[in-house]
């Protein structure tokens, strides 16, 4: 694949993910996980009602964050870069498992440069 092409398909992917998307929903289990556990429950399936509006708050913040980190690797990709090698060779697939893997670092750990080191060559 093409750097134009890499370039496409995740602004088409990050476009998508406010709306119902597969990786809108990955992504969205895993941060409701996250924040499940930020409340010291296991998953969100093991939520005890007591905390239900302490979840519910933390995803929200998470979700906050995420809209905030899309917008950056938008503005990573309209910036002069350089795809890693090992990214020009994924397949769509593969590259929306590697958008969602940078996603949700980049969300729990507010931190945008991981992006590039996910994708790009830091130059």
């Amino acid at each position: 694949m093409g750097s134009q092409q890499v370039d496409d398909k995740l602004l088409a992917l990050l476009k998508d993910l406010p709306y119902f998307s597969r990786l809108g929903t990955c992504i969205s289990i895993r941060l409701a996980d996250h924040a499940a556990q930020l409340c010291g429950c296991r998953s969100t399936r093991q939520i005890d009602d007591s905390l239900v509006d302490d979840v519910s708050d933390r995803f929200d913040e998470l979700i906050i964050n995420l809209h905030s980190q899309i917008s950056e690797c938008v503005s990573y990709i309209k910036i002069d870069h350089t795809y890693k090698p090992s990214v020009l060779e994924m397949n769509d697939d593969e590259l929306e498992c590697l958008l969602e893997d940078a996603l949700y670092d980049m969300v729990i750990h507010n931190y945008s440069y991981s992006f590039i080191e996910y994708f790009l060559i830091d130059e």
